[in-house]
């Protein structure tokens, strides 16, 4: 194998293998698969757990595949200077060069490296990468870690992003069992999907895919996200995830209406008064009013607001200020039932459900 690629095209199609490879123990599981053919390159790595294929435009010389760890191949690359690279597998290894400098690295054999089942046929969705990169960019921060769903009755758990398409529109749901996040958009998207994707896997493939579409596939136990020159594959959880239309739907009986920009500021400053004591916010015919304080210190900040009825109600501050900053600008429609129901937060194309704390 000799094939020569540009520097950056070599770390981008680096980048997502080499991370998941990093992460691993067993020799082969460690390593990334060079493959060239025709005129690219592919680097290529999974976990077990999800897979990840990335192909380069490359002048390949000739064609060939070797298997290298993807830690010492990503800070060789790193460490050159910008130019051309040249990848050439030898029997004694695989050198890998640009301008002057030289480096060699041991390879594997390729036959080794474990493949990862491509997914049968199932639903599929094609979607703009632009548009799915702000949706999951405004509802990712609400979802459990991987491993720590959140509890939806009947054994269920609750993990990644939910993924709904059809009918010219697209709409995530990110939740962790205290806070819900939906965020929608108008597409021109083709197929109807329900499933839940890794947050970062879906970040990962709007980022490779930007200014195109994303192909995104269920079927039964693995997911895949398609793109020009991306492929990434990985197991579906086991969990469902609920109908959340119900936890939207209710008859308020506070309704506010705020500015963004100032009630994200006042909930930031809340947010700085250190220990876990709720914010305070209070609705009157004033406006609003966040108060918190800790053992040392305290805070209070009114905003003005047009408030249906008077209102209290304890919310978790970090909680707040996340929630406040994935929704749209403009103005803010706030709506509850109890100090002890939840607290909806609705902006543009997105809404924000966070759990009320138990004030003292």
């Amino acid at each position: 194998m000799i094939v020569t690629i540009s520097r950056d095209e070599l770390l981008r199609a680096m980048s997502r293998p080499c991370k998941i490879a990093k992460g691993q123990s067993e020799s082969h599981l460690a390593c990334v698969l060079i493959e060239a053919r025709g005129d690219e390159l592919s680097v290529e790595a999974n976990d077990l757990y999800e897979s990840c294929s990335v192909t380069a435009p490359a002048i390949v010389e000739e064609p060939g595949s070797a298997l290298v760890s993807g830690k010492s191949l990503e800070a060789i690359v790193k460490s050159m200077s910008e130019g051309a690279v040249t990848i050439a597998l030898s029997p004694s290894g695989v050198s890998v060069s640009c301008g002057r400098a030289e480096f060699g690295v041991p390879s594997l054999d390729p036959a080794d490296f474990p493949s990862f089942p491509a997914p049968e046929s199932g639903d599929t969705v094609t979607v703009p990468a632009d548009s799915l990169a702000a949706l999951v960019k405004a509802c990712s921060w609400a979802c459990a870690e991987e491993g720590k769903g959140a509890g939806s009755g009947a054994g269920r758990s609750v993990e990644g992003v939910l993924v709904e398409a059809g009918d010219g529109s697209l709409r995530l749901t990110g939740t962790d069992g205290l806070a819900m996040v939906r965020a929608k958009c108008e597409v021109e998207s083709t197929g109807r999907m329900r499933e839940s994707f890794p947050a970062a896997i879906l970040q990962t493939a709007a980022a490779a895919c930007s200014g195109g579409d994303v192909i995104l596939t269920s079927s039964g136990s693995q997911l895949r996200l398609r793109g020009e020159g991306f492929v990434m594959t990985a197991r579906a959880y086991s969990g469902d995830y609920p109908e959340c239309d119900r936890f939207f739907s209710f008859e308020p009986s506070c309704t506010v209406s705020v500015g963004r920009s100032v009630a994200l500021e006042a909930a930031r400053r809340a947010a700085v008064i250190p220990g876990s004591n709720p914010v305070r916010i209070g609705f009157d015919d004033a406006g609003m009013t966040f108060s918190r304080s800790s053992d040392r210190e305290s805070m209070s900040e009114s905003v003005d607001a047009n408030v249906s009825s008077p209102c209290e109600i304890g919310l978790n501050a970090k909680c707040l200020a996340a929630a406040l900053g994935c929704l749209s600008a403009g103005n803010v429609e706030i709506s509850m039932t109890d100090p002890l129901k939840p607290f909806v937060m609705r902006a543009g194309c997105v809404e924000a459900l966070l759990m009320p704390v138990r004030m003292r």
